[in-house]
């Protein structure tokens, strides 16, 4: 898998947010998609297309194709130490978050970075345990 390195943060979040859904890659130069997207939609409208740089839509479709990913550490949200029904799960559609186990299910997320944990509050922080320091 290729780690993906020089994104800013904004456009990291935007990509994460629409790895679930199927939709052609074309649309994500549609308008509408400017709405939902206007960071990864800017960077995509400023390619330089005389110079050959298709290197910015490769790294797209391979992360959304899950053949790159950025190079993060990844955390749980634990809230107590019972194995099952503890962890913070969010809906990747409607952001609803909830409490349940670290599962990974289709269209839920369990794990996240430390700026995910940071902007969902302050308040989780304090619960986020390396994804590496937990038995699987």
């Amino acid at each position: 898998m290729r780690i993906l390195k020089g994104y800013s943060k904004e456009v990291r979040k935007e990509l994460k947010n629409i790895k679930g859904y199927t939709y052609p890659l074309a649309l994500l130069t549609d308008e509408d998609f400017e709405d939902t997207c206007p960071n990864l939609n800017y960077l995509i409208r400023n390619i330089d297309v005389e110079n050959d740089d298709k290197q910015t839509l490769q790294d797209i479709a391979d992360y959304i194709n899950d053949k790159a990913d950025f190079d993060e550490q990844l955390y749980y949200v634990r809230f107590a130490s019972d194995p099952d029904f503890s962890y913070l799960n969010r809906g990747i559609k409607d952001d609803h978050l909830f409490i349940s186990n670290k599962g990974n299910w289709s269209g839920y997320q369990t794990k996240f970075t430390m700026d995910e944990i940071e902007d969902l509050g302050d308040k989780y922080v304090p619960f986020a345990i390396p994804v590496s320091e937990v038995n699987e």
